[in-house]
């Protein structure tokens, strides 16, 4: 990876700052849609996706001239955009699954920090695997289609939360109706 990859890496890191702490300051509209509302592990990785969207357009809008195959170019990165989410979700989670709770908050947001770093660098790897190779027309369809359904439910989930919760069982949830 070259001093190009690590520049970028360090944008999304400082724009996923930014993002995060946006809504709080300026509790507009357009800073909801793009920013964490709360705390919740599915507003970070709402930030995630955002940021990096943004980063990727910032990088497109600068690289653009020397781009060999647009195309290809601009795939990769919807599809990175759409996968680096779930790379945030498989890292962050290693804690919990295999240590714990951390119980230290500043040795937490730290670890959050190291996670979220090795996630946008999992991404530039399988990014610059992927820069240039000839898409098929199904593959693309896939791409975009799981990328605009990716930023609709980050959207419509700052909302209205869904009435299933990841780690929740729904079958207690109907028990609890029932009774």
């Amino acid at each position: 990876m070259g001093k190009l990859h690590y520049l970028k890496l360090l944008g999304f890191w400082a724009g996923f700052l930014i993002l995060h702490y946006a809504y709080d300051f300026f509790p507009i509209l357009p800073l909801k849609l793009v920013s964490g509302i709360n705390e919740s592990f599915f507003q970070h990785i709402k930030i995630v996706f955002f940021t990096y969207l943004i980063v990727n357009l910032v990088e497109f809008l600068t690289r653009r001239k020397v781009l060999e195959n647009r195309e290809s170019y601009i795939l990769t990165r919807l599809f990175s955009t759409t996968i680096l989410p779930w790379f945030v979700f498989i890292i962050w989670f290693m804690a919990p699954a295999y240590y714990g709770p951390i119980g230290n908050v500043a040795v937490e947001i730290l670890y959050a920090n190291i996670a979220l770093l090795l996630s946008g660098f999992c991404t530039l790897v399988i990014e610059q695997t992927m820069d240039g190779i000839p898409y098929h027309n199904l593959s693309k369809v896939v791409i975009i289609a799981l990328f605009v359904i990716s930023m609709s439910l980050y959207i419509i989930f700052t909302f209205k939360l869904p009435w299933a919760d990841v780690f929740a069982d729904p079958t207690a949830m109907i028990e609890v109706i029932t009774i």
